[in-house]
C-alpha cells in the first residue's frame, strides 16, 4: 500500500491517491485492499489532572472535608477514564465568507476560516449507588462559589491565615480539569484524531433528572457530565495520543496488570462463589472426591495445569 507519509504528523497516514476504487465503471470487489472506510466507536480519555483545589487539604487533618473531597476526586476521576462512552461538542472548522459583485452577479470567498476553541463538552455516564458522580460535581461547584453566599471556599481550605502567609493564592489555576481525547482505529494502537481538553470544568450536578423519581419505576440512571473548555487539536495532541495508546494498551492474549486489555482470549474473569466473594475463574480447581470445581479442589488447574500429551 502506498501512503501519505509525514513523520512529524503522529496521526494515521490516508493511502494515497491511486489506492481507492474506481467507482466510475465496473468495481473491483475482490480488491479488499481499496476500501477504506473510516471506523466510529473507538476512542479513550485520559485525565491529565483534577482541580487542584479538591486535593488541596487531603493531608490537612485539621480539616475532615479534606480527605473526603480529595477522595471524592479520585474516585470521579477513575470513572472518567475507565468508564467513557464518548463525548459530544467538539466544534467544526467553518468558513465566513466575503461577497464580490458587480451589482449583477454576485460570487462568495472564504475570508475568514473559524475553529472555535470555547467549547462546551458533554460527556455520558451511568450514575452509582451513593451518586458519586453527581456527588463530585456538586462539591465542586460549591467549592469553587458557595451557592449561597458566591464565596470562594474551597471547602473550608481558604483561611485568613493561609492567605496571609502566602501558602494559597485562589484562583482559576486551581479550578480546572486538563484532559486528552483519543480517537484510534480499529487496532487501537493508531491515532485518528486528538483533542486536548484544557480549562475543562464541570458546570451541572444533574438533581433534576437523577432525582425525581416515581415510585415503582425501577430504572438505572444516565446522567450527562457537561464542561465548559477550551479545546485544541494539533500535532502535539496526536503525539501524546500516540504515546498512550502505545504505552497503556496490550493487544496479546497476555493479560497484563494496569493496561488496558482489548484482547479477552485468555481473560481471567470474575465471579461470585458460594460464600458471595468474588474470585476469579483461574482460581477454580477440581474436586475429585465430590466430582465438581470448587477453588477449593485437590486437583490443582490454575496456571500450573498444561495440554496433556496427545490430547
Amino acid at each position: 500500500m502506498q501512503y501519505i507519509e509525514n513523520d512529524s504528523d503522529f496521526s494515521k497516514h490516508p493511502y494515497g491517491a491511486g489506492e481507492y476504487m474506481d467507482m466510475r465503471g465496473v468495481v473491483d470487489f475482490g480488491n479488499l485492499a481499496q476500501f477504506a472506510p473510516y471506523e466510529s466507536g473507538y476512542c479513550f480519555l485520559a485525565v491529565i489532572n483534577g482541580p487542584h483545589c479538591m486535593s488541596l487539604g487531603k493531608d490537612d487533618t485539621t480539616n475532615p472535608n479534606g480527605k473526603y473531597m480529595s477522595d471524592l476526586q479520585d474516585a470521579f476521576i477513575s470513572i472518567l477514564e475507565n468508564e467513557f462512552k464518548g463525548l459530544d461538542g467538539i466544534e467544526d472548522i467553518t468558513t465566513e465568507t466575503m461577497e464580490t459583485s458587480d451589482n449583477i452577479s454576485t460570487m462568495s470567498l472564504i475570508s475568514k476560516s473559524v475553529q472555535n476553541t470555547n467549547s462546551q463538552i458533554s460527556m455520558r455516564f451511568t450514575e452509582k449507588t451513593g451518586s458519586l458522580i453527581t456527588k463530585y460535581i456538586s462539591t465542586f461547584i460549591r467549592t469553587i462559589k458557595d451557592t449561597r453566599t458566591q464565596a470562594k471556599t474551597y471547602g473550608g481550605i481558604i483561611t485568613k491565615e493561609k492567605l496571609d502567609s502566602g501558602e494559597l493564592d485562589p484562583g482559576p489555576r486551581h479550578e480546572v480539569f486538563n484532559m486528552l481525547y483519543i480517537i484510534t482505529d480499529s487496532t487501537c494502537l493508531r491515532i485518528e484524531k486528538a483533542f486536548l481538553i484544557l480549562n475543562a470544568q464541570p458546570t451541572n450536578a444533574s438533581f433534576s433528572d437523577l432525582y425525581t423519581a416515581e415510585k415503582g419505576a425501577v430504572e438505572s440512571k444516565e446522567v450527562t457530565v457537561q464542561f465548559n473548555a477550551f479545546v485544541v487539536d494539533g500535532n502535539i495532541a496526536n503525539k501524546l495520543a500516540s504515546a498512550y495508546v502505545r504505552t497503556l494498551i496490550n493487544t496479546t492474549d497476555n493479560w497484563q496488570e494496569g493496561k488496558i486489555n482489548v484482547n479477552s482470549w485468555n481473560f481471567n474473569w470474575s465471579f461470585a462463589d458460594g460464600n458471595g466473594e468474588i474470585k476469579k475463574v483461574d482460581d477454580l480447581n477440581v474436586d475429585s472426591v465430590k466430582g465438581k470445581l470448587d477453588v477449593n479442589g485437590d486437583f490443582k488447574v490454575g496456571n500450573t495445569y498444561t495440554r496433556p500429551t496427545g490430547a
